[in-house]
Order: structure tokens, then sequence, then C-alpha cells
């Protein structure tokens, strides 16, 4: 269950390999087979060196889930107004699950999107690289 307060800390864990596919569905139990391919597709288009690669998956206390890729990436929003910037590995997750989700909720109408996309800015809210994150969003 999604919870949001944004002002509770959250506190995030890392999903062990083994439990990858379960943890999908648990949060996405009717689209969790779109999650990670519009990942990767939004992060094929905002940052012009990613060609694949390994991710992480992480759980956060207030019950949102993010992935995040092992590497830091050069990041260009070329949509809404534009962005450039280098972020950290975890920023590229943030900002990629961000754009995945307001997608996913257009496609599928699938609240699920909404509440880890309400859940996840919480979470962005206190990130060190929030004021980035933020513009990147804007």
């Amino acid at each position: 269950m999604v919870t949001n307060n944004p002002n509770q800390s959250i506190e995030k864990q890392l999903v062990p390999v083994s439990m990858r596919a379960t943890a999908l569905m648990r949060h996405f139990p009717s689209s969790w087979f779109n999650v990670e391919n519009q990942v990767f597709t939004v992060m094929s288009q905002i940052a012009p060196d990613y060609c694949g690669g390994d991710w992480d998956f992480i759980e956060l206390s207030n019950g949102a889930f993010f992935m995040a890729p092992t590497r830091p990436y050069k990041i260009v929003v070329p949509f809404g107004c534009y962005f450039e910037c280098e972020l950290g590995a975890e920023a590229c997750g943030l900002l990629a699950m961000m754009f995945a989700y307001g997608r996913l909720l257009e496609q599928t109408g699938d609240d699920a999107f909404l509440h880890h996309w309400s859940a996840l800015g919480d979470f962005i809210a206190h990130h060190p690289d929030k004021l980035l994150l933020n513009r990147a969003l804007d």
C-alpha cells in the first residue's frame, strides 16, 4: 500500500535480484509487465548514451517502488522545459520512473501509477538531488 505523508522519514530497501518479478507484480498487479519496458524506453529518450545495463529495484517505506541504473548518466530532457545535467544513478532512476509513471497512468488509467508517482514525489522532496530533479520534472 502506498502512503503519502511528505513529512515522514522515508527509508529505502534494495530488492534482491531473486525477488524482482514478484516485487513488480505486487506493486502493479495488472500492468507489471509494462513497467520495465516503459522505464527503459524513457531512459533511452532522456540519456543519449544509455544503451541498456544493470538496474537496481528499490522499495520505499511509504509503499513506492522505483528502479535505478547502476551508473550515472548525462540527462537531456527534450520535452517540457529543456533540461540538461549529469545525474547520479539513483537520481537518473527517479527521473525515469516519474516520467514512466506519468505515461503508464495515461496509457492504462491504473491508479497504482498515480499513487506511486505521488509517493515517489514525497521521496524526491527529501532527496539530495531534489532541486535538479524538480527542474527536470518541471
